[in-house]
């Protein structure tokens, strides 16, 4: 059975219709049964519904700051998971603990973060 959001203004509803978010991570799901009826009941106020699955992370509206939000968040758990495994590493390396910079340069520094850590978790795996 596939599950949708809704979408209106560009925007994906949350869970029991309590309000819009621009991320995925925030949105409700909704059984086909009632995103057909939701979706039928507000064509005047542009309601859509599009399969779970299809849904992009961020919905075509979605603030820059959620998304930089939803990105330092991310960084941060992948930071935790990797201090997990670096700690039976021979060599520990310390990443910086903020970022400064435009949401471009934050993809490339999250991406930095992670290609270190790998690097460093296969030098340890080596020795």
């Amino acid at each position: 059975m596939t599950d949708y959001v809704l979408i209106k203004r560009g925007l994906y509803w949350r869970p029991n219709a309590s309000g819009y978010t621009g991320l995925k991570t925030e949105a409700g799901r909704y059984s086909e049964k009632e995103s057909a009826e939701r979706t039928r009941a507000d064509t005047e106020d542009g309601v859509s519904r599009m399969s779970w699955d299809q849904a992009e992370i961020f919905s075509p509206s979605c603030p820059y700051d959620a998304k930089f939000q939803y990105y330092r968040d991310s960084c941060s758990q992948l930071q935790e998971a990797l201090d997990t495994i670096d700690k039976g590493s021979p060599k520990r390396v310390e990443y910086p603990n903020t970022y400064k910079g435009g949401f471009e340069a934050g993809l490339d520094w999250a991406g930095s973060i992670a290609r270190d850590a790998l690097r460093t978790h296969k030098a340890g795996a080596n020795v």
